[in-house]
C-alpha cells in the first residue's frame, strides 16, 4: 500500500493511502508520531479525493464536491458558521460543489469547478478578501476573476487565472487590504 505524507507545519501530518484513506497524526514533546486527540479520532476517514492541513485544522474534498473540515476553529477556518473546535469531520453545508480545496494557516479557500474562490476564516491580513475581521463562513471572491488553482500558506493565497496570470492576496502582498497583487 502506498502512502504520501504531508506535513503540516512541523507539528503534525497527514498520510492519504492509496485507496484514499486519511489519517491523522500529531507530534508529541518526545518527537515520536502519535495519533491525535480528538482529531477527527483519527481512525480513518473515508472518501476524500483530497485533503489540505492548516496549523490546526484539516479539510477534504468527496469526489461529489462536497468539502468537510475538521480541528481547531478560532477564527472560523472551519467554515461552519461557529467558532467551536469540530474533533470530527463537518460539511460545509453553505459552500458550492468544490474542485479543490487550500488551508492557510488559520483560514481556507475553496475553488469552483467554474474558477470562482470562496474563503473564510482569519481575514487579519486580507486572507478572505472579505473586509471583515474574519468568515465563519465561505464568502465568495468577486473581485477575482475565475482561475485554474489556488494556493494558501501561513496568511497568503495565490491564484492561477486562464490567461497565466498569477494573483496573491494576504500577508506581504497588500497588507490589511483585499486587493490582489500580480506576481
Amino acid at each position: 500500500m502506498q502512502h504520501m505524507v504531508r506535513l503540516l507545519y512541523w507539528v503534525a501530518a497527514l498520510v492519504l493511502t492509496s485507496v484514499m484513506s486519511v489519517y491523522a497524526y500529531a507530534q508529541t514533546p518526545a518527537l515520536s508520531m502519535v495519533r491525535q486527540p480528538g482529531v477527527a479520532n483519527p481512525a480513518t476517514v473515508l472518501g476524500f479525493t483530497m485533503t489540505s492541513g492548516g496549523y490546526a485544522h484539516t479539510c477534504g474534498r468527496l469526489s461529489t464536491g462536497a468539502v468537510y473540515c475538521w480541528g481547531a476553529n478560532d477564527y472560523g477556518q472551519l467554515g461552519i458558521n461557529t467558532l467551536q473546535r469540530a474533533n470530527s469531520p463537518q460539511q460545509i453545508w453553505s459552500l458550492p460543489s468544490v474542485a479543490t480545496v487550500s488551508a492557510g494557516l488559520n483560514h481556507t479557500c475553496a475553488r469552483t469547478e467554474g474558477g470562482t474562490v470562496w474563503c473564510w476564516g482569519d481575514n487579519r491580513y486580507g486572507q478572505t478578501a472579505s473586509g471583515n475581521h474574519f468568515d465563519a463562513l465561505p464568502q465568495a471572491i468577486t473581485k477575482l476573476p475565475p482561475v485554474i488553482k489556488i494556493a494558501s500558506g501561513g496568511n497568503t493565497n495565490c491564484a492561477l487565472k486562464y490567461d497565466g496570470t498569477v494573483l496573491c492576496w494576504g500577508e506581504s502582498i497588500t497588507p490589511g487590504q483585499s486587493d490582489f497583487a500580480v506576481v
